[in-house]
């Protein structure tokens, strides 16, 4: 989740979970690339009486008499030790709708600072076992058409509001304009793109406001000669990009890099953020399959999915509870190719479509048109072992099984505090595509260690001001989480 100084919007791309038994109510943000579900323990918080809300409350594992211990493990990926005690309880995404005995990570960390849905099927490296994620689980119980799903972060500067929308088995036609561009996934299948291209054109709002000093008015940021594989992770909010681009975004913006907190602001020159928005710029990303490619998409990005604050307690900051928020632009330098990552201030523009079941994947530009994303039109996946043709047809889902649907959980979806995240039942109504793909490179892989009880750390928050949610959302969110094994999150 991104969001701006408007309290209202703080919980637009958060999803409603509960776990346990009884039932414990978890707010989570959905990854693009993991297939755990993590959630913040009862330790993680002190003695504040904010944390837990920001940090979308926190999982009691005493408390869930269906709790079954796997243990302790961590994860050490550049330089950063994470710890969760892992088990198998309970999921239930909706009214009535509960994945049984689902890997369950609980941290109390500040690494991130809210928990995470994970909708990725790449293997998990226990020692001993390795559950179905959450997207097999509902396949196999046969509450789901097929192992896939539609994606987009929702973005609180557009309209009053729109929210984040989560579809599993399929995805909602409304929130996204169509194309016939497909890219593969990943041999981990996770959704990793070319990025060929940056550019930035800025329209200034009035005559009066001061146009760039650039070259021309459309600038590039990164050419072809820079093109890359990222992987595509809704679980950070960053743009994590070669030090080289990092410093071409700098020169244009006039960003200065704050080496107290490793991200990109405006130093003490405030007027630049005000002459950043006068700018009234829009980003270009130039995406295809493979570095190079021919058959490219253009993405548009306002400058609004990229104006972002800091607050405390971010590590690093110079700040109190009190104190006003800090702007930021989220950009990282990335240390090398492994962690090339756009992570979900653009999916604030774009609509992701994964299917696992034919290993590939496409990107939108999401939609904003106030009565399209007002409804819905939710567009079933098939599996392939159902007799999926490669005909390219789809089709929306038929007036009785939405009735079925409704009736088994008011559309059977996860409940989003301010958003729509809607599941599909399995249905033959309607085909995808069958796509062709290729594998790509080699993923860069980790594996969990056990912890024993003497080596188990619980990390605690500095300071004991009131906790806010912040506008990076999970802090301190240091590290991409999308190629570092699969209790990445915790990092």
């Amino acid at each position: 989740m991104v969001w701006d100084r408007r309290t209202v919007e703080r919980s637009a791309c958060r999803a409603s979970i509960t776990v346990g038994s009884p039932q414990q109510d978890i707010n989570v943000l959905v990854s693009t690339t993991s297939k755990e579900i993590l959630v913040v323990g009862q330790d993680a918080c002190g003695n504040s009486t904010t944390c837990g809300d920001s940090r979308g409350e926190l999982f009691d594992i005493s408390a869930s008499t269906s709790w079954q211990d796997v243990g302790s493990f961590t994860l050490t990926e550049l330089g950063f030790d994470g710890n969760a005690d892992i088990g198998f309880d309970n999921v239930e995404l909706t009214n009535g709708v509960v994945a049984s005995s689902q890997t369950i990570g609980v941290f109390n960390q500040t690494g991130y600072w809210l928990g995470i849905l994970g909708l990725g099927v790449a293997a998990t490296n226990l020692t001993t076992v390795d559950p179905p994620g959450i997207m097999n689980n509902l396949v196999d119980s046969q509450t789901i058409p097929s192992r896939s799903y539609g994606y987009t972060a929702g973005a609180h500067y557009r309209l009053k509001g729109v929210p984040s929308s989560v579809t599993l088995g399929g995805y909602d036609a409304n929130r996204f304009d169509s194309h016939n561009i497909s890219f593969s996934l990943n041999p981990t299948q996770s959704p990793v793109v070319a990025l060929n291209r940056i550019s930035v054109s800025a329209s200034p709002s009035s005559p009066s406001d001061a146009a760039p000093s650039w070259s021309s008015n459309l600038l590039e940021l990164m050419d072809v000669s820079e093109a890359a594989l990222f992987t595509i992770d809704s679980s950070t909010p960053f743009l994590w990009f070669p030090e080289s681009v990092c410093l071409q975004f700098e020169n244009a913006l006039g960003l200065v890099y704050d080496t107290t907190v490793n991200l990109y602001t405006f130093g003490s020159d405030q007027d630049q953020y005000s002459t950043l928005v006068a700018w009234n710029m829009t980003f270009t990303f130039t995406l295809s399959d493979l570095p190079g490619s021919a058959n490219e998409l253009n993405i548009t990005v306002p400058y609004d999915a990229f104006d972002l604050e800091l607050s405390y307690p971010f590590p690093g900051l110079n700040a109190t509870a009190s104190s006003p928020a800090t702007k930021y632009f989220p950009l990282r330098k990335a240390a090398d190719a492994s962690v090339y990552t756009i992570g979900r201030a653009f999916l604030q523009e774009v609509y992701l479509i994964v299917d696992y079941e034919r290993n590939n994947f496409s990107v939108y530009q999401a939609q904003f048109d106030a009565n399209r994303v007002s409804a819905t039109n939710l567009v079933a996946i098939s599996a392939v072992s159902t007799g999926t043709s490669s005909s390219g047809a789809t089709g929306s889902i038929g007036a009785g099984t939405l009735i079925g649907v409704a009736i088994a959980g008011s559309v059977l979806g996860i409940t989003a505090i301010v958003g729509v995240c809607l599941f599909i039942y399995r249905s033959r109504a309607g085909n995808i595509r069958w796509l062709q793909f290729h594998r790509r490179r080699n993923p860069n892989r980790s594996s969990l260690q056990q912890l024993n009880s003497e080596a188990q750390v619980k990390a605690e928050l500095g300071g004991n001001g009131e906790l806010v949610e912040m506008s990076a959302t999970e802090l301190p969110a240091e590290l991409p989480a999308g190629r570092f094994g699969e209790i990445k999150e915790l990092l």
